[in-house]
């Protein structure tokens, strides 16, 4: 059954859902984000960024959002004043990472990569 349709029209069902989830949770847990770290999200609201969300939350750390329709510096300063130290983007918001983030996890259609 259906979890997430989206104002697009793209859907996911818990199973995908959790499988995404699961994928950037383990890529997360994998560079050493864990309980307590914070990280930020960088992404239209999509079927995507629940998955991330979720991951970010299964891997133990804290999402800090961002609105994808931020001026670049605002969703910067942000981050950077969270101390962030990783950020779930997707191409179209690469430009939003500070500087200070150790790791980018880029969020597409084939899913996260580290």
């Amino acid at each position: 059954s259906l979890a997430i349709v989206d104002s697009g029209g793209a859907s996911l069902t818990y199973g995908a859902l959790d499988r995404g989830a699961s994928a950037v949770a383990a890529a997360l847990r994998d560079c050493g984000i864990g309980r307590g770290d914070r990280v930020g999200l960088a992404a239209p609201k999509t079927t995507r960024a629940v998955m991330a969300l979720f991951g970010i939350l299964k891997a133990g750390a804290a999402y800090v959002p961002v609105d994808s329709a931020a001026p670049v510096e605002r969703a910067r300063r942000i981050m950077a004043d969270c101390g962030v130290q990783a950020v779930v983007a997707t191409a179209g918001t690469l430009s939003f990472v500070p500087d200070t983030s150790r790791l980018v996890i880029l969020l597409d259609e084939a899913g996260p990569r580290g």
